[in-house]
């Protein structure tokens, strides 16, 4: 019983120490999207650029760490999905009531099997996604991903 609760213990600091790692290496954005804020999480070590244009933005955050690439769009007249599918293995893709739609897949670039992962929130013409990301990175990314905010109207949550 004392190895076992042992190695409870190992597992549990591992992860606390990953856990702070990973915090240690994000930022966090809060960006306005029309009357509405998005609160949401990106490496550090990254280069941003932001386009704009009549109807919306992108914000595209090419990570230097590992290559990969993480999008976020707010705005209309935009052709969805945004990551081609030409040549990918789709893993999951899930759709809720014309709201939202996640689609989940892998590629092959150069012999190393790469990730990407796209949602749609349709109801509010926001548009997130990740690609280029190498296996042992997904689970960092889908931590972002899922940890973006949509706060609606903040004035309203006042009154």
């Amino acid at each position: 019983m004392g190895k076992e609760f042992g190695k409870s213990v190992l597992i549990i600091i591992i992860l606390i120490v990953y856990s702070c790692q990973m915090l240690a290496q994000v930022k966090t954005d809060t960006v306005v999207v029309g009357r509405d804020r998005v609160v949401f999480s990106y490496p550090e070590k990254s280069k941003v650029c932001v386009t704009n244009y009549e109807e919306g933005f992108f914000k595209d955050i090419s990570c230097i760490e590992d290559t990969a690439l993480i999008g976020l769009h707010y705005g209309a007249m935009v052709n969805i999905p945004f990551i081609d599918r030409q040549g990918k293995n789709i893993i999951s893709e899930y759709i809720l009531a014309n709201d939202l739609r996640q689609t989940r897949g892998f590629y092959y670039s150069n012999g190393e099997r790469k990730y990407f992962r796209e949602d749609n929130v349709l109801k509010y013409g926001i548009n997130t996604y990740y690609t280029n990301v190498p296996e042992e990175k997904v689970l960092f990314y889908e931590a972002l991903l899922d940890s973006l905010k949509y706060i609606v109207n903040p004035s309203e949550l006042v009154k």
